[in-house]
């Protein structure tokens, strides 16, 4: 039907912003696993060294204030029992936060994510191997070992060919990296 104005043809369909996403690969899928896993580790190590450890600690405190020199005193204890605990909270959680906050960016694609992770990961390893190094109990070794285990794994998925592939695609198709 014809209304005497001009005709016009239908518009052209409207197109998305950017291609469609290539496939996550198993190794990305597997980093982010492991993450989670790391994270919950170090949430379980800072909660059994807060509360099982706690005699320990003082024992050792005691022995790190007697050996600097200064009075065993209660308050010469706490206060390194205090500063102790406040640098294990923040080296237990700061890569939990990181982990967490970085991951699901990671696991979308973000090549900054993977920057991130990547670089507090192995600032992580480093602190484990110094910390292996530097003996301890079996329990500790353990963890230690697990988790040095857990973020070199992190880390090599993260720089397998399929993971680069999927990051270099997440640049090439407008996602912000």
């Amino acid at each position: 039907m014809t209304t005497g104005g001009p005709e016009y043809d239908a518009p052209p369909p409207v197109q998305t912003a950017s291609a469609p996403r290539a496939a996550r690969p198993r190794a990305v899928t597997a980093a982010f696993a492991l993450l989670v896993l790391e994270a919950t580790l170090n949430l379980v190590i800072l909660v059994l060294v807060v509360s099982v450890g706690r005699d320990g600690f003082r024992a050792v405190s005691e022995q790190v204030v007697r050996d600097s020199g200064k009075p065993v005193t209660a308050a010469n204890v706490d206060s390194l029992m205090t500063s102790s605990f406040t640098t294990a909270l923040v080296l237990a959680l700061v890569p939990c936060v990181v982990y967490g906050l970085f991951g699901f960016p990671l696991r979308s694609g973000r090549n900054w994510a993977r920057n991130v992770v990547s670089i507090v990961a192995v600032v992580h390893v480093v602190l484990l191997g110094l910390n292996l190094v530097s003996g301890g109990s079996g329990l500790t070794l353990v963890f230690n070992a697990l988790q040095l285990l857990l973020l070199g794994t992190v880390v090599y998925f993260l720089y397998t060919k399929d993971a680069k592939d999927y990051f270099e695609a997440g640049r090439r198709t407008g996602h912000p990296s």
